[in-house]
Order: structure tokens, then sequence, then C-alpha cells
């Protein structure tokens, strides 16, 4: 069984940012009103959750 790659993380910065749909184009009800919105910082791993658990299933 050959182990899975180690991950790496892209960082992002938290801040105030504008979310949601604000266009006159279509978009969900869910999407709308465009608002400002907080968000923590956080980081994204460059593959994702199936390639990380492949040597599990086999």
């Amino acid at each position: 069984m050959q182990a899975s790659p180690p991950l790496s993380f892209t960082a992002f910065e938290g801040g105030i940012y504008e979310v949601g749909h604000g266009g006159p184009g279509f978009a969900f009800d869910s999407e709308g009103p465009r608002h400002q919105a907080l968000i923590e910082p956080f980081r994204l791993a460059d593959s994702t959750c199936d390639e990380c658990g492949l040597d599990i299933v086999h």
C-alpha cells in the first residue's frame, strides 16, 4: 500500500467581504440579497478528501 503524499495548504486572509448575488442575471433564492459577511482566516488543501482516503479503500 502506497502512502498518500503530504498535503500542502494555501492560506487566505479573513476580513469583511461582499457575498451573495447582486447582479441583474439569474440567481437562486438563497444567493441574495448581496451583503457583507465576516470571513475568518482559513486554509484550503491542495487535494480532495477522496484522494486522501484512497489508501484506506484499497
